[in-house]
């Protein structure tokens, strides 16, 4: 196998990406698949995910094939068919495991993209000599000088810093997730109140105040997300679900739909939401999403897309210290 450093994709047969099962990583994998597919139109692909993303990446349009690779034993994954010889395989990930897969995949003279073992099988590998290989190498893509260290990119969202370090050139596309009909009435909004770090929550009593002044301003409101067991295990957050549900202002909807029907009810509603999976698949439902950010946070995972109002904390807080009347008067406007 060899680094890649841009070589044409026109011809070859096979590729592989490697993305986290997380929802919001799938949908960020979106991007670089709709890239790759452009770059190797002769190609099939197949994306390496796991089962926490399985119902939007198996009814995904842009892969010929999907391996639920993350959260299987070792041993198994040893024994499977699809680590036949790839002409070309991108890892979106840094985790040990992703990076011995990004190792196994490849045929003998085929490329590697992103995070991978040494073919020596001793340390990672080194990325290329060359400015992709610069990003790749730096720990600091959350900064706000970026795009002045490094001129290839003119954003420092995460979905181009991936497109550019597969040397893809032109437009970065938009999300694109499967939906399937939720054959629901839409609310006006979508609350989403879980993340995976308690640094990205909001305050219970914010989340308590927009229910009730949606409710007296004729509104209606509902909760999406994981079935309530699954995300007391899972995320954080899932105490202030429970209380706005027993508020009577909100519709719990947790856990009653697939995720592609939630795209599908995300992309009727306007979504007020935390930094999280949901904001992701919300996005790429057109209608106006308002996203809770850490700062700095917000240019590495914040999509650039019209839709997306990001709301801000200060630097160095957490998304709790965010004011209500900031949040509100957003939401007010985008409901106009």
């Amino acid at each position: 196998m060899q680094r890649y450093t841009g070589q044409s994709l026109e011809r070859i047969q096979s590729a592989a990406l490697i993305a986290n099962d997380a929802i919001g990583n799938f949908v960020l994998s979106t991007v670089v698949l709709q890239k790759l597919r452009e770059a190797a139109p002769e190609a099939t692909i197949t994306l390496f995910c796991g089962s926490r993303a399985a119902e939007l990446s198996h009814a995904s349009h842009l892969t010929d094939a999907v391996v639920d690779f993350h959260g299987m034993d070792p041993r198994q994954a040893r024994s499977l068919p699809e680590l036949a010889g790839f002409d070309f395989v991108m890892n979106l990930e840094s985790t040990t495991a992703s990076k011995y897969l990004a190792g196994m995949l490849p045929a003998e003279e085929g490329y590697v993209c992103g995070p991978c073992v040494a073919p020596d099988h001793r340390g990672d590998w080194d990325f290329p000599a060359d400015p992709q290989g610069d990003l790749w190498r730096d720990t600091g893509w959350i900064s706000a000088d970026l795009t002045q260290r490094f001129p290839f990119l003119t954003t420092g969202f995460i979905g181009e810093i991936f497109c550019r370090l597969a040397y893809f050139q032109g437009p970065v596309p938009r999300y694109a997730v499967p939906t399937e009909p939720s054959n629901l009435n839409p609310p006006d909004v979508i609350f989403s109140t879980s993340a995976s770090l308690p640094n990205k929550l909001w305050q219970h009593r914010h989340w308590l105040d927009v229910a009730q002044r949606l409710t007296s301003a004729g509104k209606t409101a509902a909760l999406v997300g994981a079935a309530p067991k699954a995300n007391a295990q899972f995320w954080r957050g899932a105490e202030l679900d429970e209380q706005l549900i027993a508020s009577g202002h909100v519709q719990d909807l947790r856990g009653k739909l697939s995720l592609p029907q939630v795209a599908d009810l995300l992309g009727q509603s306007t979504v007020l939401t935390l930094d999280n999976g949901i904001m992701h698949l919300a996005v790429a439902g057109g209608r106006p999403v308002i996203g809770l950010f850490r700062e700095g946070i917000h240019r590495l995972w914040a999509p650039p897309y019209d839709n997306l109002h990001p709301i801000v904390a200060e630097p160095k807080a957490s998304v709790e210290t965010i004011e209500i009347e900031r949040v509100w008067k957003t939401l007010e406007m985008v409901l106009e």
